[in-house]
């Protein structure tokens, strides 16, 4: 653009237009030019600040769900009653799955909280104390509080946030989020994410386990089609395998996605179920339990669809777990060389 007030192609009050439309963007160059170097920037910075701490949230969330594979223990306190309905309670097929009912309702009664919340919820719940990591638990605050200040105030500070955080503004002034503080703030919810995930892993150390027996068993009982497919990846040693258990909202609707004609998108292009399906197993009217194996690609874009599925209410209950295979499974497929992680809700 400083060329082109140089060349006179355009001059001090020519109109910045949006591309191939009559909407103006700037009234002039110099107006343009003031908000790149200003304005955007700092709304950029905004928006990227309330993205960090949403993500945040959302690990803190999402650790309550790794912490119960690994023990039920904290989850075991005596300070909260949860009630069922008769009809509700026999709705769940097995015990493990009221299980993991009560830790998503535990999980979803986080969404949404403050900083504060979090706080006081792993202190109480985990004995993980945010005060001992490497961040002040105040500076974490204040970064939750600007948050809320750009999401529900439209970034106008109020007396409130003046007196905690900024005592050199005033109330109605417009907040600022400068890059040295953008950077900073980025720095410190990643210390604080690093310091939770350590002392997860030292207060609830993660077990590597033989499968469990149910699942070693399915595999074994689908051990040849599951080495067929294996065997149809372009690279037999990196297929991906998972295993399965779900229940439908409806048996109608079981049957829809386990069909001879099932499929589901790669981006635009359909790829059919029995590609990569090695097995399945209906273990009630709503539930069924079952194997895939293909390439990554075709794979992930396979549990992305069964979580498509879930948030729109057709999966009840959804459970998968990544099968590890050993190099010993071509000549031993099925034995107690299968191994899985921890399973994914």
């Amino acid at each position: 653009m400083q060329k082109q007030l140089e060349s006179g192609e355009i001059t001090a009050s020519t109109k910045i237009l949006i591309p191939n439309t009559e909407r103006v963007l700037a009234w002039s160059p110099l107006e343009l030019l003031q908000r790149m170097n200003e304005t955007y920037p700092e709304m950029l910075r905004a928006s990227l600040l309330i993205r960090a701490v949403s993500q945040m949230e959302n690990y803190l969330v999402a650790l309550l769900s790794e912490i119960a594979e690994r023990s039920l223990v904290p989850f075991k306190l005596q300070d909260k009653i949860v009630s069922f309905s008769q009809a509700q309670l026999l709705s769940f097929e097995t015990a493990e799955k009221l299980k993991s009912h009560l830790i998503q309702a535990e999980c979803r009664g986080l969404n949404g909280k403050g900083f504060r919340d979090f706080e006081k919820y792993y202190k109480k719940r985990f004995n993980i104390a945010f005060s001992q990591s490497p961040v002040a638990v105040e500076e974490v605050d204040g970064i939750y509080s600007r948050r809320h200040v750009l999401v529900h105030a439209g970034g106008v500070i109020d007396d409130q946030f003046r007196k905690r955080f900024s005592p050199d503004a005033h109330p109605g002034q417009q907040l600022e989020i400068s890059e040295q503080y953008f950077l900073e703030a980025t720095k410190k919810l990643e210390a604080l994410a690093e310091y939770c995930a350590l002392r997860v892993g030292t207060l609830f150390p993660k077990n590597i386990e033989i499968v469990a027996p149910p699942i070693a068993l399915f595999i074994e009982e689908f051990s040849q089609s599951l080495f067929d497919l294996r065997n149809q990846v372009r690279e037999p040693s990196v297929a991906v395998i998972h295993w399965f258990d779900a229940q439908f909202r409806t048996p109608e609707l079981l049957n829809a996605h386990f069909s001879e004609n099932s499929t589901f998108k790669i981006g635009e292009q359909p790829h059919k179920l029995e590609l990569i399906l090695a097995g399945k197993k209906r273990t009630g009217e709503k539930t069924i339990q079952w194997l895939v194996c293909g390439e990554k690609n075709i794979v992930g874009a396979y549990i992305g669809y069964l979580a498509f599925l879930s948030r729109r209410g057709m999966l009840e209950e959804f459970e998968k777990h990544h099968i590890m295979l050993k190099k010993g499974f071509i000549s031993e497929v099925g034995k107690k060389q299968v191994t899985t992680s921890a399973k994914d809700n």
